[in-house]
């Protein structure tokens, strides 16, 4: 009766992590992790106890069991890939050297693929906060990504924040630009903790577009990547914060009122002129001018949508199953093969982890 019991038990435990593996698969089938794998010349060129297909699933599976060894995701990620009727492409045993060795042949490049080939999801005019006078409303928001400190991700990330201790560290500095309605990844980048966001921002234009309404926080505002944001054809709202305070200009109907970024040199170029919409405790920045066409008592509309966006930032700050995140690898290409593997683990969740 005992050993029922605790069978049993395993059963309904192992129901999850089926379902989890399952959901990943469906999100990254096979074949697409294949041709990943295969663009980014990752495909390995003679039998291995870990193929590199299997590597790459392995990789987004570490985050799912953060608290478990390299052993014992594999089997659990085998496990689920039966139940979801991917089989692993070996049953091979394999320990954590091998397993180790693996992931250093599959590097990183080809998550980033992945999280590429699934960037930028449809969504139709019903999606719940997608769409805002016709406008796809999508955000810019970040987080902070902890890495062991050893020597190499020392050298490659940066040393910890001065006055954060001689435990403290490393830090990657992550941004994402994310679809407010659904809460998927349209685009992602990071890097140490000294690469601003605003030139992280910068790095993340190539998902703007026109028929785009693009919302961030003020650490990304400037002269500079507004002008590249607004060239791109999207339209923006950005929050200035307390360190801004953009000159008034012309007072509108509304109570909005047109002003100019300014550049930081006169030799770099001309103002920008934006229209503010103060409403406390919120100060936006806009490329809407026309206060006719778009009132500034429209505009608290969307900040919902923008909150549903920094939920995308919410969960990977806290990882998947709300633990500290903390990458595992000692160098700098481990950790950005983990973030990567994190961003795709997110994609393949965001329909759970989004729920109103």
């Amino acid at each position: 009766m005992a050993g029922e019991k605790r069978d049993g038990r395993a059963a309904r435990d192992t129901v999850p992590d089926r379902v989890a593996i399952g959901v990943l698969v469906t999100r990254f089938p096979p074949a697409l992790v294949d041709g990943a794998i295969d663009a980014a010349g990752a495909r390995e060129r003679r039998r291995r106890a870990l193929p590199a297909r299997l590597t790459a699933y392995l990789t987004m599976a570490m985050w799912l069991w953060r608290d478990h060894g390299y052993e014992d995701v594999l089997l659990r990620l085998a496990d689920g890939l039966r139940w979801s009727g991917a089989e692993p492409d070996t049953t091979d045993a394999a320990g954590s050297g091998s397993i180790a060795k693996a992931r250093a042949r599959l590097g990183s490049e080809p998550l980033r693929l992945l999280l590429a080939a699934t960037a930028d999801p449809a969504t139709g005019p019903r999606t719940p906060g997608s769409r805002w006078h016709g406008l796809r409303l999508t955000a810019v928001d970040g987080a902070t990504v902890e890495v062991p400190g050893s020597p190499a991700n020392r050298a490659g990330f940066g040393a910890p924040p001065a006055g954060a201790g001689p435990a403290a560290n490393p830090r990657v500095r992550l941004l994402a630009h994310a679809d407010c309605g659904t809460g998927a990844l349209l685009n992602a980048d990071f890097d140490g903790d000294r690469t601003g966001p605003a030139e992280l921002a910068d790095r993340l234009l190539g998902s703007f577009g026109p028929g785009m309404l693009v919302l961030a926080g003020p650490d990304v505002l400037s002269w500079r990547l507004w002008r590249a944001a607004a060239a791109t054809g999207a339209e923006l709202a950005w929050h200035t914060g307390d360190a801004i305070v953009p000159p008034v200009g012309e007072r509108l109907p509304d109570g909005s009122y047109l002003s100019v970024l300014r550049p930081p040199r006169p030799g770099d170029g001309e103002p920008v002129t934006v229209r503010v919409i103060e409403r406390e405790p919120v100060r936006l920045v806009t490329t809407l001018l026309d206060a006719r066409v778009r009132p500034a008592t429209e505009f608290a509309a969307f900040q919902h949508g923008r909150w549903r966006a920094e939920r995308v930032l919410d969960a990977v700050r806290s990882g998947p199953r709300g633990t500290a995140v903390l990458a595992r690898s000692q160098s700098p290409d481990g950790v950005r093969q983990e973030i990567w593997a994190l961003l795709c683990l997110y994609q393949a969740l965001v329909p759970l982890t989004t729920q109103p």
